[in-house]
């Protein structure tokens, strides 16, 4: 049986500023474990 996703069918173009954001919290993103579960971490 073939599965289908439900895609929405608009365009997503975020400008280039909320990609800069975004960038930078990917890079300062980090996952620590605390007593066996991962939280998020972010770095200043």
């Amino acid at each position: 049986m073939k599965q289908s996703y439900l895609i929405p069918s608009f365009n997503f173009n975020p400008s280039e500023e909320t990609l800069a954001i975004i960038r930078q919290y990917a890079y300062t993103f980090r996952p620590i474990q605390v007593e066996g579960e991962y939280e998020s971490f972010t770095l200043n």
